[in-house]
């Protein structure tokens, strides 16, 4: 069985150990701290060569043992880009982790803990039902994609920090995250919309208006990924994009809209339906990278995050004993597609870093 298989498995049984306290309430205080931990030791022990983008980054950190300042790395690597789309935050985190060591590893290490960490605070804070956030994180692709795409993994785990940011209705709190964010990878600066999100569930008109704008955007989403690369200087249509999660993302997209649209009255919930939105958002991000630009699949995983919102609110709302059994047939099936990817994807046989 393969290591994140065995992790789902231990995420999921681990989730029937906490009992009710004497409110009837059941804390996952220390489940979440234990997944998180395991989460974090199994991709930060991974050797260099799981995640395709993972060599590169490790090589990128160790060359700076070749410069004596900071300031000499930017003039080779950044000087010729523009400030605010210059990445320099991600290589500034490198750098200051290169006066402790210089080491691939502990960069790796560290990079897990960070996003890792970010993503089980964003569930423990925002999701009641945290086991199914858990699960939702580490068998639906994203936990997997993190070890490729470092940088944006980054990014994306300081988006989650936006999110409150979102809910609290503080504009400059959620710009501030979002630029920062942006600073360790440029296509953080797709998630800005949503911070209008709580706006668009106000009224029912606003909500098909979002519908039928998201459509029309993604018809011509290629004109404004065209003026972003003239921006960055830099051509964003990476044909390795095409090398994604193909029809399973599609279908774990389908199924959850499906699970809340079958289960409607979970839809009164206002957290619900900003998740909801947020979750459309993504699907038709995604959907676009087949007819208008493959760059759209990345873009697009800001929004996947949603669907650990969206998960655990919709099955809360049932009553305890269907809340129960479909939790665990979700989680079931979330396993499932797991070992499905893992068989049938381009996932590599997993190996520790002392391993070869």
């Amino acid at each position: 069985m393969h290591i994140f298989t065995w992790l789902a498995v231990v995420a999921f049984f681990a989730s029937y150990v906490p009992k009710k306290n004497e409110l009837g309430k059941v804390s996952y205080k220390n489940y979440t701290v234990f997944i998180c931990l395991i989460a974090v030791l199994v991709m930060g022990l991974r050797h260099r060569h799981i995640g395709v983008d993972t060599t590169n980054y490790v090589y990128r950190f160790r060359m700076m043992d070749n410069y004596e300042s900071f300031g000499a790395y930017y003039e080779e690597y950044l000087a010729d880009r523009k400030i605010l789309f210059s990445e320099t935050g991600y290589w500034l985190f490198c750098w200051v982790l290169h006066w402790f060591s210089s080491d691939g590893q502990f960069l790796i290490l560290v990079h897990a803990a960070v996003v890792t960490i970010l993503v089980f605070r964003f569930i423990y804070k925002h999701v009641d039902n945290v086991p199914l956030g858990v699960m939702s994180y580490l068998c639906l692709g994203q936990y997997t994609f993190n070890m490729t795409g470092m940088r944006q993994a980054m990014a994306m785990s300081l988006c989650l920090v936006a999110v409150t940011f979102i809910k609290e209705r503080r504009f400059k709190a959620f710009l501030l995250t979002v630029l920062v964010a942006m600073q360790f990878h440029k296509t953080a600066i797709a998630f800005l919309p949503a911070y209008f999100l709580p706006w668009v569930i106000e009224k029912r008109s606003r909500v098909f208006l979002f519908f039928g704008g998201l459509v029309g955007f993604s018809l011509v989403v290629d004109r404004f990924i065209d003026a972003f690369n003239d921006l960055v200087d830099k051509n964003y249509a990476l044909d390795n994009a095409a090398d994604g999660g193909g029809i399973s993302v599609l279908l774990i997209y389908g199924l959850v809209i499906a699970l809340a649209v079958l289960i409607r009255r979970s839809l009164k919930r206002k957290d619900n339906q900003l998740a909801l939105c947020g979750v459309f958002a993504g699907l038709t991000m995604y959907i676009a990278r087949y007819y208008s630009n493959q760059i759209m699949e990345r873009v697009s995983y800001y929004y996947f995050y949603f669907i650990l919102l969206l998960v655990p609110g919709v099955v809360d709302t049932l009553e305890p004993r269907e809340r129960r059994v479909v939790g665990a047939i979700f989680c079931m099936l979330a396993i499932a597609l797991l070992v499905y990817r893992i068989e049938t994807g381009n996932f590599r046989p997993y190996y520790f870093f002392w391993e070869r």
